[in-house]
Parts: structure tokens; sequence; C-alpha cells
């Protein structure tokens, strides 16, 4: 089905009287209240919305104050984002947010476009509405919404959405799991390494297009190192001397790494290799987060 052409709307020269008393009321007359609640919220001293009503109203088919509406709804959405990523969402959205600005436009995908949305272009915050739908749905604009929004501004390394999932899914079970395998392995001072950075550049190089590994990146890389934790006890190798001296020998650099690769060594979906002392857990792009209480199957044929 063809796309919908957009033909933007010249901007009304002068609004009428009702209209403007309801923008002087509802929206300038709240206005600096919710600009100091959100650079409240992100711990600076000044952040401005920049609405045009004239712009907007163009595109007005109901009687709602859309630019007040717009303004709550993002101040919402956006302490919900913080509430829930902290610090980290706080300073992501600074960095992209050079301006510390808010404006609202129309949606130049015109029909096709969805009744609300964001993006951040030039350092603004751009809330996106349909050409027929000022003012509706605006409860729409959520966490995920500002989330995505952050995420689009395109930089070097990991994207705000895997970092997230990094610092809530891997490093509160990390360090249990290390431990869990020191003790199984009797290996005390064993290390583990992620490789976020390689792991994250294969498997994006490969998903462009897909971004919802994104979100569950951190948990996907803990559950390979659980894979390995649940096989090994499983197996009873927790006690095994046998087996315990065998990995050992195996195992100098006492380090088990995480790596993505073209092809998997020893197995389908994922499995494991020995390499200058390195125990590596491998997956590939296409199989990332697959099977993953596979990943040792082959280990004991390894030793």
């Amino acid at each position: 089905m063809p796309r919908s052409t957009f033909t933007p709307k010249e901007p009304i020269t002068k609004l009428p009287l009702a209209v403007r008393k309801e923008i002087r009321d509802q929206y300038e007359a709240k206005k600096g209240e919710i600009e100091a609640r959100v650079a409240t919220a992100l711990k600076i001293t000044k952040f401005t919305f920049n609405l045009n009503p004239n712009k907007m109203w163009a595109y007005n088919t109901f009687d709602q104050n859309a630019g007040n509406v717009y303004v709550e709804g993002f101040a919402n959405a956006l302490d919900a984002f913080i509430e829930y990523y902290g610090e980290e969402g706080v300073s992501e959205f600074n960095t992209v947010v050079t301006k510390a600005e808010l404006t609202a436009t129309v949606n130049e995908e015109g029909e096709d476009a969805p009744t609300i949305t964001a993006r951040v272009q030039d350092g603004v915050f751009q809330i996106l509405f349909q050409q027929e739908r000022l003012g509706y749905n605006t409860s729409l604009l959520g966490r995920d919404e500002i989330l995505t929004a952050v995420d689009s501004v395109h930089r070097q390394g990991l994207a705000f959405e895997a970092k997230a999932s990094i610092t809530q899914n891997w490093r509160p079970e990390c360090d249990d799991v290390r431990g869990a395998l020191a003790e199984i392995l009797d290996i005390q001072d064993i290390k583990l390494d992620p490789n976020f950075k390689d792991n994250y550049e294969k498997v994006s190089s490969e998903k462009e297009d897909d971004n919802s590994f994104k979100r569950s990146f951190g948990a996907a890389t803990l559950a390979y190192f659980e894979g390995l934790k649940n096989w090994l006890e499983s197996n009873k190798v927790k006690g095994d001397g046998m087996v315990q001296e065998a990995i050992r020998e195996s195992l100098s650099e006492k380090t088990i790494k995480l790596r993505v690769v073209d092809k998997v060594k020893n197995g389908y979906y994922c499995g494991v290799a020995f390499q200058d002392g390195v125990l590596y857990l491998e997956t590939t792009p296409t199989y990332w987060y697959t099977n993953t209480s596979d990943i040792a199957e082959k280990l004991i044929d390894l030793l």
C-alpha cells in the first residue's frame, strides 16, 4: 500500500479569542511551574517548553488545550522514565537533549503516523502528533517512548537501552553467579568476562532493523553464564575431583568469557570452547539469547 502524502498547513495568523484565553489561562499560567518541575527532575538549571500554538492549532479538530496536555504528559512520562532508569536515565537524556527544550509538531508521515510519538532532533525533544489527532491520547507518551526517542540518537558504543539492561539484569546477579561457579569448580578467583562491547557490536551488526535485543542485552548475557552454572550443578561437578581437575588444567587463565562468533565450534545455537586457558561461551548473532541452557552440553567431551 502506498504511503500517504503529507502537505503541511500554514500557521493560523490569529487564533480565536476563546483559544487564546484558554492558552493563557491553562498553558501559559502553568508553563513555568511544569518547566521547573522538569528541570528539577533532570538536575539542570533550566528546561524550556517551546510550543507554537499558531502552528499546532492549524491541525486542531476539537476544542482541547493541546499545549497543556502535551507538556503535562511529557512531564509525567519523564518522571516515569527517571524513576525506572535512575541517574543513568537522567545522564543519558541530558546527553542527547542538549538544548534542554521541548517542542510539539505534526508528524510528517501524514495519515500513516501514530497518534503520538517522540524523537530527539538537533538536541530538542519533539513530541509528534498525527495530523488529524492533535491532543488525542497524550497519555500514550510514556516511559518507553522517552527511551525510544533518546536511543534513536546515533552515538558510539552501546545503546542506552542495552546499558540499562546491564545495570538492571547483569550487575545485581553476576557476583552470585561468579561465586557459585567458583565453588562448583573449586577455583575461588575465577573471573567472568561478559565482553559487552564486542558482543554488542557483533549482534547489532546483524540486527540493524531489530532493536529488541537491546532491552534484554544484560539478561541474555547473564543467561549464558547461568546456563553453564546450571549444567555444572545438574551434572554434579561440585565435589567431583576428577572433573574439576580436568577443567582446571584447561582453564589456566581462570577466566570464563562470552563471545559472539560467526560459527559455534562445539554446538549449534551455542556451545563452549577452550582456547589459551580461557573457557569461552559461544553463540552467534542469529541465535543470540537462544537455548542458553544448552551452552555446556559438549563440555565433558572437550576435557
